[in-house]
């Protein structure tokens, strides 16, 4: 997600909330009445599972490319306005700006916590999929959109799919933060009547505490989470105690410090490996270029960053990582044979 200046995601939060009328947000999403009706008459959706790392499936509902460049454009105003209207709770899915003082990230959510001995993990079950369409209507209804019943209606059909949030479009995740908020701020309360720290980032709600945190402060923490519609995966509730390891999003943290996994930086090893192999299988057929290994090094290359923006950009690891994807995209001549005249990018 790029980062902008503060004045401009102002500029862009005040035009917005400006907006009360279906024409007005026509001119500002830059479509028609006539792409509206195609667009959610029959919304167009490609549906499919992938696996999660800790088993079972996740259910991702991607729109068609209209559809999608449309939210793409609603999704950069809905992160302006939410800048300025975050929690102080939220971490995950937030535009940070340029100098950004209170950055939100996988990181600063654990690092939230480093001071404390107890960890408690609460998973909210079918995140987005509890966020139906009346909730999605109330956002728009409400401060600080204030939208006219058009308008409010016009959105909520854009942005939901089978009466909720579908998981993969552009903006399921900012208005499940703001579908989150008065969640935000009863768990918050309570908190810090209880002194403890809180973050959520997406459906990963953290609190941790000097103190043991005991099964009373649990279930009051569930019965605040159904007061506000949403449910607790049981399977995933996890309390960490005192000088244990403990992982929040992802993150290991240990000795007041946060860490990656020690899974992470051997799998990205094995990636490039891979990669490596790829390149020169698809070199001794001719095919030099291909779409899916360029968007594979991407992934490779996004996971190298995050190793640096964890652990630092001069740290070791990054540094030997970037060597091996360097390695394995520009091997020795000799590694790659001979030449197939079909590698060549030749114009007819």
């Amino acid at each position: 997600m790029k980062n902008h200046t503060s004045s401009y995601l102002l500029r862009q939060q005040l035009l917005f909330c400006k907006v009360q009328k279906v024409s007005e947000l026509y001119q500002i999403l830059k479509f028609s009445n006539k792409e509206y009706k195609e667009l959610t008459e029959e919304p167009k959706y490609n549906s499919f599972f992938v696996g999660k790392k800790a088993g079972g499936e996740r259910h991702i509902e991607t729109p068609n490319y209209k559809l999608k460049k449309i939210q793409e454009r609603l999704n950069k105003y809905l992160q302006a306005v939410y800048y300025f209207y975050k929690t102080p709770v939220a971490y995950g899915f937030i535009i940070n700006s340029i100098k950004e003082n209170d950055r939100r990230d996988i990181l600063t959510n654990a690092q939230k916590h480093a001071e404390n001995d107890y960890v408690l993990n609460l998973d909210l079950k079918n995140f987005f999929h509890t966020i139906n369409v009346p909730k999605v209507w109330d956002i728009f209804k409400k401060p600080p959109f204030r939208l006219q019943r058009p308008a409010v209606e016009m959105l909520t059909r854009l942005t939901t799919f089978r009466g909720r949030l579908p998981m993969g479009t552009p903006t399921s995740p900012v208005l499940s933060n703001f579908a989150t908020r008065k969640l935000d701020a009863d768990l918050l309360e309570y908190c810090q009547r209880k002194n403890l720290t809180l973050s959520r980032y997406a459906d990963d709600i953290t609190i941790s505490s000097k103190e043991k945190i005991t099964p009373a402060l649990i279930e009051n923490f569930k019965i605040i989470i159904l007061q506000n519609h949403f449910e607790v995966n049981e399977k995933k509730v996890k309390l960490y105690e005192k000088d244990e390891p403990k992982e929040i999003t992802g993150l290991i943290l240990e000795n007041k410090k946060v860490r990656l996994p020690t899974t992470f930086i051997p799998e990205i090893e094995s990636e490039i490996e891979k990669l490596k192999s790829t390149l020169l299988v698809q070199n001794q057929q001719g095919k030099l270029h291909t779409n899916w290994v360029e968007e594979y090094q991407k992934q490779i290359q996004g996971k190298i960053n995050f190793v640096g923006y964890i652990l630092g950009q001069k740290s070791i690891e990054k540094q030997r990582l970037d060597s091996l994807l360097e390695e394995a995209l520009n091997p020795p001549i000799e590694d790659f044979g001979s030449y197939s005249w079909r590698s060549f990018m030749y114009r007819v």
